[in-house]
């Protein structure tokens, strides 16, 4: 399921068949800062199968770092001033 607003969206899992139970959440949105904005991603799993919760703090903090590299690429690239 997928809900967004004007700054954020947010997928809950609603099916037993995935790596994370029914319920789990993972948002993404865009807030302000000391007057710059920044990405923010905030997830919770629920009844995570037991290897995936293991590695899940691992996985998450490399996946989550070279998703925010790309993310300062991109801005870098296409952000404000630069079309």
């Amino acid at each position: 399921m997928v809900n967004t607003t004007d700054t954020s969206v947010k997928f809950t899992v609603i099916s037993d068949n995935y790596f994370d139970g029914p319920g789990s959440t993972i948002e993404f949105s865009i807030v302000e800062k000391g007057g710059q904005f920044a990405l923010r991603k905030v997830a919770n799993a629920e009844k995570a199968q037991a290897g995936v919760a293991q590695l899940a703090p691992g996985g998450a903090y490399l996946s989550w770092s070279l998703q925010a590299a790309d993310f300062k690429n991109v801005i870098r690239k296409y952000g404000a001033g630069n079309q």
